[in-house]
This record gives C-alpha cells, structure tokens and sequence, in this order.
C-alpha cells in the first residue's frame, strides 16, 4: 500500500429567597412564554479544589431586563447564596477526592429563557480543571477502543468532536491550525457526500459507547491520542465560526501482549518474502514508498497507519489481510516508479478487540525496484 503524506484526524438544591425583584413562579421560569434571556458572560465557572465563596454577574436582556433570577442545583457540594438582579453567590466546598467534578446552577425567571450554568471543581491539589467549553472523560481504553464522554457547557452549541493521534496533532502549529484542518476535511466530505457541513457536527452531550460500532472511530495500540472537541458552526452558505479555543485530553491505548518472533526478508521481483521464527503467530506486512516511510517518525507510526487505513477503508482496499508462516507475498501494485527507493516491512499483528496491535518489532528492509 503506498502511504503519502497523512493527517489522520479521522467530544448536574436550594432557592434563595433574597430578591430585590422576585421573579414568583415555581423556579421553572412559569407559565410566560419566554420574552427575555439571561445574560452570563461564561456559562462554565471555575473552582479551584479549596472551594470558597464565589460570585457571578448576570443580567436579563428584554423586557424582563431588571428582574431577579431565580437559582436551583441538585450538586450538594454547591451551596447558593444571595440573589440580586446583577449578581449572584454560592459557596464550593473544598473537594478532596482524586477526580474533578462537576454541578449544574439553575437560572430561571418568569417570561425569561432559562439557563444552566456548569460549576466545575478541580481534583485533590490542583487548581481548577483545565477545560474551556468542553468535559472530556475517557475511560474504558483497551487497545483498540476507548469510551470517550464529552459534558458541554452550552448544550445547544455545536461542536466537533474527534480522536487524533498525538504525532498528527503536533504536525500542526497551534490549536487554531488543527481547527481550521478539520474545517478544510470537513469540507471535503461535503463535497463529496453532497451533505451540508453542519450535518458533521455534534450538539449536547455525547458518549461514544452509545454509537453503533461502524460509527466510532478507529484507535490503535500502544498509542498516544487527544480525545478533541472544539465549538464550530456553519451559516447557510457554509461559512465556519468559531472561537478558536479547544478542549482535549490524552489517553494512551494499552499495549497488545507481545511474541518472541523475529523476521527474514528479502525481495524477488515483485515478491517480498517473509520467513517469521514462529509459524503459529500472526503478522503483516507491507511496501511503501522511502520518501512516504520518512515521513512518519517510527517504523512502528507507519505499521499503525497502514493498518488503521485497511481497516477504517476495507470497502475500498478489501480489508488487512493477517499471515502465519512462510508468504511470498506480490507487491507490485505498491511499486509504481522503476529506480525509485522502497521498504518493505513485517511485523507481527494480532487481531482482537482487548488485545489486538502489533506484538513485535517492525522489521524493514530499503531497496530499489
């Protein structure tokens, strides 16, 4: 297969009763169709893991401008304070666990569109979590999968969401340059599927174990990744916005339980021959351009995407096909140019959903066809 140069970015109580101007109702904002929203000017608030006292301004937009919000949380670590038509406090408590967390506040007013604003509190020791717009959790990571669980703090925004390997991500320059890639794949796929780029978008929360398994994306073992999210939408004639602020956490994918077997390789025409020292381990092979070879940092980069591509486009390449013993294997049709510089490489592959990856070093060979 003839690798070129790639980027394979192939994601919840207490209501105060001081108020200068009570909103009545129940808390859910009454029986008035909506005239007015909220003004907050960060709808994720952040807390460091010590807790304390914190305000938020607000303000009411429309003919409500003027009235007090009415506030509720289920969160028990979140204890709501005084309520007034431009601010509003709650006291934290000091959150002591190894896990950050997160509360939702409840903002509501008659005749005024209600909001939720996301409290979110560092772990144990640090300062207050690292995230803009989007809570990413992974978990569950074998070495082919990963759950990934993507909280927004503005659940009607839109948003992509994405797996990409870390050697990909760092190939861009900044976060602005990683996103405005996506943008351009984006619009590619919409040329050529004839959807709108807004149909690739996510909105609300996300949690890939509830995706068909044709939908999640392709990880591989022994890997670092970014689970990445990013607010994005498109206008009606499909022009992107966005702020140009990320999220994203790493995972790396467990490591595929390793085999004692070595490689003899050697070409004959159009034919690599692959000897393994073990005839009853699985592995796969491959040629690909120098040129293409270089370009990824580690052989083992290369095995990577060469498998993630046979399997993530099987329709197209008719699958990865997996060996045992002694192969002659033709690959011409990776060999387009006489006198250009190739390497052929083997190494071994166990197909599995828990412990499927490489088990063996990559080994290579450079020659000239």
């Amino acid at each position: 297969m003839k690798i070129s140069s790639i980027f394979r970015l192939i994601a919840s109580a207490f209501v105060s009763a001081a108020c200068l101007v009570s909103c009545g109702g129940s808390g859910s904002g009454g029986d008035e169709e909506p005239t007015s929203t909220f003004d907050v000017k960060n709808r994720l608030v952040s807390v460091t893991s010590e807790g304390g006292n914190i305000s938020v301004d607000y303000g009411i937009k429309g003919p409500k401008e003027g009235n007090t919000a009415e506030l509720s949380t289920d969160a028990d670590w979140i204890h709501l304070g005084k309520v007034y038509s431009t601010t509003f406090s709650f006291t934290a408590d000091k959150n002591d666990s190894d896990s950050d967390r997160t509360g939702e506040i409840k903002m509501t007013c008659t005749g005024v569109q209600p909001l939720t604003l996301v409290v979110s509190q560092g772990k144990k020791g640090s300062a207050s979590p690292t995230y803009n717009k989007f809570k990413i959790e992974v978990s569950e990571i074998t070495t082919s999968s990963a759950r990934v669980v993507i909280t927004p703090v503005d659940a009607a925004e839109t948003y992509l969401y994405s797996i990409v390997s870390k050697a990909d991500y760092d190939k861009c320059s900044d976060d602005v340059d990683y996103i405005k890639k996506r943008i351009d794949q984006i619009k590619e796929l919409s040329a050529m599927s004839g959807a709108k780029p807004a149909a690739f978008l996510n909105s609300g929360n996300f949690d890939t174990s509830k995706q068909t398994s044709s939908n999640q994306q392709t990880v591989y073992d022994n890997t670092i990744f970014y689970a990445v999210a990013f607010d994005l939408a498109f206008d009606d004639k499909g022009t992107p916005s966005y702020s140009g602020k990320l999220d994203k956490v790493e995972f790396r994918t467990k490591k595929a339980t390793p085999v004692n077997m070595t490689f003899t390789l050697n070409m004959s025409g159009t034919y690599l021959n692959v000897t393994p020292s073990l005839s009853s381990e699985t592995w796969i092979c491959d040629v690909t351009t120098k040129e293409s070879w270089d370009e990824l940092p580690t052989p083992e980069d290369v095995a990577h995407t060469y498998v993630n591509t046979m399997l993530q486009y099987s329709a197209w390449t008719g699958g990865l096909t997996i060996y045992k013993g002694n192969q002659s294997v033709n690959v011409e049709s990776s060999l387009d140019e006489k006198g250009k510089e190739y390497v052929a490489y083997a190494v071994g592959y166990r197909q599995s959903d828990t412990d499927g990856g490489l088990t063996t070093e990559v080994k290579h060979i450079t020659f000239k066809y």
